[in-house]
């Protein structure tokens, strides 16, 4: 049975690059004996363990500091070690799992868009009861909209032509008081396109004209943001809008 192994045979038995082979030899994670005629690393059977254990600890994400510490510590510190390690993978895998609720979330903001985009102005309820004005300087509003933009609202007074920043939740608001409340009425939804840096450049006018040449007449907008991306003119926001259709 083969004794010893050379840092090439090595390479290819565990797919471990030579390179990070040498890393871990000159951290002192493991050490082969060398060749006494060319000085070559030669890798014992006992290595072979050793590498099969620091690939283990790699692959749970084990830094190095921790990794050098193993090779000193008794069974109940290196116990201790795991569990603390498993509570930074328990961290991240609720992390990841965050990312991949924003993941799908944003998934299906852009699904909306193109049902919305394909088959525009039909009847439909905001998927909200009230929008207050929102305080700017409020931490936590930042933090809801850094995890989902949906919670950025707009309210649109078709009369005045103001647009009015919102948000849905009264404690994120700079006055008790809403702007808009739900009421049972007709609404029809559609797309609302905003330039980037500029939103008086918006397709607001265009979805109003043509629901006026339809002969519907139209009230106050509100609007919820899906995403944001460019187009062939520069880079939008892009928001779902439910129009108040009038009797």
């Amino acid at each position: 049975m083969k004794q010893t192994f050379t840092i090439h045979e090595i390479s290819d038995l565990l797919g471990i690059p030579k390179s990070t082979l040498r890393y871990w030899d000159q951290e002192g994670l493991l050490t082969p004996a060398r060749n006494d005629n060319n000085r070559y690393r030669e890798y014992s059977l006992t290595c072979f363990y050793e590498l099969l254990e620091i690939m283990l600890y790699r692959d749970l994400h084990m830094p190095m500091k921790e990794l050098k510490m193993l090779y000193h510590i008794t069974p109940s510190e290196l116990s201790h070690v795991l569990e603390e390690h498993e509570k930074k993978l328990n961290d991240e895998i609720h992390r990841l799992e965050q990312s991949r609720q924003a993941i799908l979330q944003k998934k299906a903001h852009i699904q909306k868009y193109k049902e919305v985009q394909k088959n525009p102005y039909q009847p439909a309820k905001p998927d909200i009861k009230a929008l207050y004005p929102f305080d700017i300087s409020n931490k936590e509003y930042w933090c809801n909209y850094y995890s989902d933009s949906y919670y950025f609202s707009l309210f649109i007074d078709t009369t005045t032509g103001e647009t009015t920043h919102a948000c849905l939740q009264p404690e994120f608001s700079s006055s008790d008081s809403p702007m808009w409340e739900y009421q049972d009425c007709n609404y029809v939804e559609c797309i609302l396109q905003y330039d980037f840096s500029n939103y008086e450049n918006n397709n607001v006018d265009l979805h109003l004209n043509h629901l006026h040449a339809m002969g519907y007449k139209t009230g106050n907008i509100i609007a919820r943001n899906l995403f944001a991306a460019s187009d062939e003119k520069g880079r939008k926001d892009y928001f779902l809008g439910w129009i108040e259709i009038k009797q």
